[in-house]
């Protein structure tokens, strides 16, 4: 199981580069260059494989770049890839991901997912293990095999479940 994220790192500069470049900031700095780097970790935590694209680049055209070191470096044929970015979760990287026989575990902003998912999402039958509300909803289509669900009160009202 690997966890991916991406990262922006902006400069007090606004002198553009091979790597440093204008791009969305996640931290508003949208006058200064950045690059924007792809990390995956283990479940320890631990780094263990990541990139630096230009500060151009869009989160969702990172991940392949960085599976595919990741597979050269350590000869993996079978992982699970966790990621809470919405521009990560593309049909163009599912599609990549389960090419490659790799499961995964994304995080969805409510209002893209189908109706009648959203309908079983708000059905009052989660499951508790400790303070955790969860539930399985089985859903098949040609990319996404299933949903889990956490729910959480302080994230329901940005209409964001993972």
């Amino acid at each position: 199981m690997v966890f991916y994220d991406v990262a922006t790192f902006s400069f007090e500069s606004v002198r553009k580069d091979s790597l440093r470049d204008f791009g969305f900031s996640k931290d508003a700095k949208f006058k200064e260059v950045q690059v924007v780097m792809g990390l995956l970790i283990d479940r320890e935590g631990i780094p263990i494989e990541y990139d630096l694209f230009s500060g151009n680049t869009f989160e969702g055209k990172t991940l392949e770049v960085t599976l595919s070191k990741l597979e050269k470096r350590f000869s993996i044929r079978k992982v699970i890839i966790v990621a809470n970015k919405e521009g990560i979760n593309s049909k163009i990287n599912l599609k990549k991901i389960t090419y490659r026989g790799y499961d995964y575990i994304f995080a969805s902003l409510l209002k893209n997912l189908k109706k009648d998912v959203r309908q079983e999402i708000f059905k009052d039958d989660y499951h508790k293990m400790g303070e955790i509300s969860y539930k399985v909803i089985n859903y098949i289509n040609k990319i996404k095999k299933g949903y889990l669900y956490e729910y959480r009160k302080s994230k329901a009202k940005d209409g964001y479940f993972c």
